[in-house]
């Protein structure tokens, strides 16, 4: 005779994919083999956000300041545009979950932080640095757009996570 058994897999708290197996191939396995205990949920604390989120704005405002510098802006081109890049998702990340207003606005470290990075970046030594090469321009712009980018995903989630009413709605934004 066929055993049927059942897989709970959890995706997120309160849902999980149910597998069921009717099979001769487990019946000879032990009960405790067929059992997937859940895993324990893993919770950001506010310092470790704020970390991810200052590297990850000063990797954006670095992506978006030596692209000002490609397209030979001025400073103030180079310092608006690292500003968008590195805080621009976030305030529509926050206006599309309805925390208004945006962290950006609430908290003007980010800004801050973009700006001064910016400013840097603008500096004559470091447009010499970044722009000497093509080589290098195109490192700086592949591991600054890479770290943002990952940070920003996993901080987005966090975010978007504890904004939303029920576990797992926030898959939907």
């Amino acid at each position: 005779m066929r055993v049927l058994y059942q897989f709970r897999f959890p995706i997120v708290k309160g849902c999980e994919i149910l597998l069921s197996i009717e099979s001769p191939l487990f019946d000879n396995c032990p009960s405790e083999m067929l059992y997937f205990p859940k895993r324990k949920e893993v919770h950001m604390s506010a310092d470790i956000v704020l970390v991810l989120e200052l590297i990850g704005t000063v990797a954006f405002s670095v992506s978006g300041a030596i692209t000002g510098l490609k397209k030979k802006m001025d400073i103030l081109g180079v310092v608006i545009l690292g500003l968008t890049t590195a805080v621009g998702g976030g305030v529509i990340r926050d206006l599309i979950l309805g925390i208004t207003p945006p962290n950006t606005f609430r908290n003007p470290i980010y800004a801050t932080f973009a700006i001064v990075t910016a400013i840097i970046v603008f500096l004559p030594a470091m447009q010499n640095l970044i722009m000497k090469k093509k080589s290098i321009y195109n490192q700086v712009m592949l591991i600054m757009d890479s770290l943002g980018l990952g940070i920003f995903t996993v901080v987005g989630i966090q975010v978007a996570q504890s904004a939303s009413g029920e576990d797992g709605i926030f898959l939907l934004v």
